[in-house]
C-alpha cells in the first residue's frame, strides 16, 4: 500500500492546516496538542488503507481528491489537535461566561476547510496542466460552493454538527463525505 509521502504531507500541514489554524486563533487562546502532526497523518495513512483495501477495484491506484480530502477530515477529527487554553476556560468559568457552541466544533471547522482546499488545490493544479499530462482535465471542475440554507444554520456549520456527532457516535464515513465533496464541487453558484 503505497503511502503519501511524508514530505507532501508536511506541504499540506505547513501549506493548509496551519495557515487555517492561525486564522482561527486570532485571539490566542487556542493551542494544538502535543505530536497532532503526526497523528493526523497516521490516521489518514490508516484510513487511506482501509478505503483502498476495501472500497477500491484496485488496491494500488490512488485516490481521487474527494476521498483524499475525506480521508483527512476522518483523521482531523478523531485526533481532534485544538484545545481551547485551560487559562481562558477557567477565566469564562470564573466570570460565568460561556463559550459559544461554534469553540466546540473547532476541529470539525478545522478538518473542513482543510478538506475544501485540498480540493480546490487539484483543481488549479489541473487548469494549470495541459490534457496529456492531466487525464481528468475534461472533467468540469467548479470551486466548492455551499447550498445556502433556510432553517436558521448555515450549511457549514450544519456539516461540522454532522461530523461532530458521528465521532461521538466513531462512525465518521469517509465514503459518504467524498459524495458530499464530488457534489459540492459539481455545485454551481
Amino acid at each position: 500500500m503505497k503511502k503519501m509521502k511524508r514530505d507532501k504531507f508536511d506541504e499540506l500541514w505547513n501549506n493548509i492546516v496551519l495557515p487555517i489554524y492561525d486564522e482561527m486563533n486570532e485571539y490566542d487562546i487556542l493551542f494544538l496538542k502535543r505530536n497532532a502532526k503526526q497523528k493526523i497523518y497516521r490516521e489518514y495513512q490508516r484510513k487511506k488503507s482501509f478505503v483502498k483495501e476495501n472500497y477500491m477495484l484496485c488496491g494500488n491506484t490512488h485516490l481521487d481528491r474527494h476521498k483524499i480530502a475525506a480521508c483527512i477530515v476522518y483523521a482531523i477529527v478523531k485526533v481532534s489537535p485544538i484545545k481551547v487554553s485551560l487559562r481562558i476556560k477557567w477565566e469564562k468559568y470564573r466570570l460565568k461566561r460561556y463559550f459559544s457552541r461554534e469553540y466546540e466544533l473547532l476541529n470539525e471547522y478545522l478538518a473542513l476547510y482543510t478538506a475544501f482546499s485540498i480540493i480546490e488545490s487539484f483543481r488549479l493544479y489541473g487548469e494549470s496542466h495541459k490534457e496529456d499530462e492531466y487525464p481528468t482535465k475534461g472533467f468540469k471542475r467548479n470551486q466548492i460552493n455551499l447550498p445556502k440554507t433556510s432553517n436558521g444554520q448555515d450549511y457549514l456549520y450544519n456539516t461540522c454538527l454532522d461530523l461532530y456527532f458521528s465521532k461521538q457516535k466513531n462512525n465518521i464515513n469517509v465514503l459518504t463525505f467524498s459524495n458530499v465533496f464530488f457534489l459540492l464541487e459539481l455545485l454551481e453558484q
